[in-house]
């Protein structure tokens, strides 16, 4: 199965769930669940966890997807990274090449003020090129999203949303493959708000047992919370070796 990337849901407020989606689902149940706590302490004191679990099942034309994580950082009392999400997808394959769709989703990010965003959504999903082992993918998505939003600050917030998404990877060669993932989200019924989120993604295989990683998400919020800056993004350079 092609790399992808992994979920990214700090600093920003758009949960990527489309880069951990699989393509292909045999009948049955498969997933992985992550747990990470990591304690530091010097002249600083640092706590760190990590919780994370993504199951998805099918059966004929049905699949489910269930995904959740928790991330929490405190150095020295002070919280620089408090997020969490859940997420629950219901597919029906309608033919090879389209499916429909809904889900729904909790989310809470205090270190960008949202204390809650609940989220329900239906809509369809379009294969655009097939999605065979080691092939060139791209998907587009569209769905109406209903949210609900409650700030640190008390202040509450309801929109009609369209979310849509664009999905795409190339394996380009054995040791070369590139993907990308777009959310734009605009209000339906005041088109000037909303919400960009990208990410993207290249590995390289230097050498048999080198491979270098580089990544970036980027994400802009017409509106953010109060207090809140609009741009967040992320880069990440990784050299991973195998034995």
């Amino acid at each position: 199965m092609l790399p992808l990337l992994t979920i990214v849901a700090q600093a920003q407020s758009v949960v990527n769930t489309e880069s951990i989606r699989l393509d292909s689902l045999d009948n049955g149940l498969s997933g992985n669940v992550e747990l990470g706590f990591n304690l530091v302490q010097n002249i600083n004191n640092v706590i760190q966890t990590q919780n994370s679990s993504h199951f998805q099942w099918g059966r004929g034309n049905h699949s489910i997807m269930s995904v959740n994580a928790l991330n929490l950082t405190v150095f020295n009392k002070t919280k620089v990274l408090n997020d969490g999400f859940q997420y629950f997808r219901y597919a029906y394959s309608l033919s090879p090449t389209f499916d429909v769709e809904s889900f729904v989703q909790a989310q809470y990010n205090t270190i960008i003020n949202i204390r809650g965003r609940y989220l329900m959504g239906l809509g369809g999903r379009l294969h655009v090129l097939e999605a065979n082992e080691d092939s060139l993918k791209l998907h587009l998505s569209a769905h109406y999203m209903r949210e609900y939003e409650e700030e640190t600050s008390a202040i509450i917030n309801r929109h009609h949303r369209l979310n849509t998404v664009v999905s795409f990877g190339w394996p380009i060669h054995d040791n070369l493959n590139v993907n990308f993932m777009g959310y734009y989200q605009p209000d339906l019924m005041r088109m000037k708000d909303f919400r960009v989120s990208t990410e993207a993604g290249i590995n390289i295989q230097i050498f048999r047992r080198f491979t270098l990683k580089y990544a970036m998400a980027w994400f802009y919020d017409q509106y953010p919370p109060e207090g809140i800056r609009n741009i967040f993004y992320t880069f990440k350079n990784t050299l991973l070796f195998k034995f």
